[in-house]
């Protein structure tokens, strides 16, 4: 397994050759005005999982039995779990000093005010679009983007915090997939997707 900072470029190494090919290719004013933006996009930051956090082999499992409503596709990348007692602020405040916060658009039928978001008891997709039906059960949830992409649709590394763990059952259907919430874990999951 690659770590975190092997898939990213040595930005120091790499700026100076292309500001020199910038320079050969564009007046001098465009060249300097493109290298001064990508002197201010930020780099990513070397992953850090929370203090005290620990792996949860249980919430991977929940996960891959679709029991938890996450908000990713494990399908889509390599995924890996934590947990922490620790409130969802104190975990937040943590990650927003690795990446930048994402407002994830809320889901159409479901009340979803900042972090305060709900989880959807069903799901349907016609023509119409998407469409969910509350369960009742609110959740704190926010989404970090890690390396510096604009879009958490175009991020290749990025978690999500969600307090608290609700697991429960989800069946599928001709229209979209039901969840019946069956327990509530008082703690913090930290879930990063890696693409």
């Amino acid at each position: 397994m690659r770590s975190a900072a092997s898939r990213y470029i040595d930005q120091d190494a790499v700026a100076p050759a292309a500001a020199g090919i910038l320079h050969a290719m564009l007046p001098g004013a465009a060249a300097a005005a493109i290298i001064s933006i990508l002197a201010l996009t930020p780099a990513a930051a070397e992953f850090q999982t929370y203090p005290g956090a620990t792996p949860s082999p249980e919430l991977e499992a929940a996960a891959s039995r679709e029991e938890v409503q996450i908000g990713l596709d494990p399908d889509e990348g390599m995924v890996s779990y934590f947990t922490s007692p620790d409130p969802f602020e104190d975990v937040l405040a943590y990650y927003l000093q690795l990446g930048r916060e994402f407002a994830m658009p809320p889901m159409p039928g479901l009340a979803d005010n900042g972090h305060d978001r709900g989880l959807a008891a069903e799901i349907t997709f016609s023509a119409q679009g998407l469409r969910a039906v509350p369960t009742g059960v609110r959740v704190k949830q926010a989404f970090v983007i890690l390396d510096g992409a604009q879009d958490i649709t175009e991020s290749r590394d990025w978690l999500t915090i969600i307090r608290p763990i609700v697991t429960g059952t989800r069946t599928r259907n001709a229209a979209g997939w039901r969840f019946t919430p069956v327990r509530t874990e008082n703690a913090t999951a930290i879930v990063r997707m890696q693409r």
